[in-house]
């Protein structure tokens, strides 16, 4: 799946909190799975940040980052660094996401499950196959 590396911390923030419900176990497996996946990414755009943090910020003569309130400090770059970074964030990447028919969601009324909100569900959906999209994509194209 393409997605925006702007996307990925707040997907991966979203499905941290719905792995703490109650769900149908192959739901939660795929939460589980794409939670790893996810993380992964958040790791290297953070790594990628702070490398890029660090090429734009000052030093002191004796050649150390130079800080401010806890951070490096990037002095007049600030503007530079942010339009880099928002730029960086705008690259797509490809992830293999772990992906469950959207009738499992769809069957969760029993008692065992906790209910989702509208908010949850809009969240899962990246991750739902729907009957329809399956169909459509076994069909040899002209």
């Amino acid at each position: 799946m393409k997605i925006k590396l702007a996307e990925i911390k707040n997907r991966h923030q979203t499905l941290c909190m719905l792995g703490n419900k109650k769900l149908p176990i192959k739901l939660s497996y795929a939460v589980g799975k794409n939670i790893l996946k996810l993380q992964e990414e958040v790791n290297s755009i953070e790594e990628a940040r702070i490398k890029l943090v660090q090429q734009y910020a000052e030093k002191d003569e004796n050649g150390s980052f130079k800080m401010k309130d806890g951070h490096y400090d990037v002095g007049e770059n600030e503007q530079k660094l942010n339009k880099e970074f928002i730029e960086f964030l705008n690259t797509e990447t490809d992830i293999d996401i772990k992906t469950v028919l959207a009738e499992i969601v769809e069957n969760m009324e029993d008692a065992r499950f906790d209910a989702l909100t509208p908010a949850e569900l809009i969240a899962l959906d990246f991750m739902l196959e729907y009957p329809q999209e399956i169909a459509e994509e076994a069909e040899p194209k002209a």
